[in-house]
């Protein structure tokens, strides 16, 4: 079984139900993008365990930040919690 979505990033999100959710289905996407927190792909652009590249990690900051809560450099792709946020928000 794959890591699961960080306690820290659930409880960032909140422990609701749809939190709940986003997480299992953000475990899912994890399994299909290959499992593994620290993975690179397509050339490294794709970074982490939802294998997410520049555009979606800036998005998922935009939205981080819309809605006024801590954004995540792309430096900082092996956090397990950034991971989790930036693909929690772009969700």
């Amino acid at each position: 079984m794959g890591a699961r979505i960080t306690v820290v990033a659930l409880w960032l999100l909140g422990c609701t139900a749809e939190a709940r959710a986003d997480a299992d289905v953000l475990w899912a996407i994890g399994q299909v993008e290959g499992g593994a927190r620290h993975q690179v792909g397509d050339g490294g652009l794709s970074l982490g365990l939802y294998q997410l590249g520049p555009a979606a990690w800036a998005e998922g900051n935009a939205r981080l930040k819309a809605e006024g809560r801590t954004t995540y450099p792309r430096t900082s792709w092996r956090d397990h919690t950034a991971q989790d946020m930036v693909a929690g928000a772009f969700l």
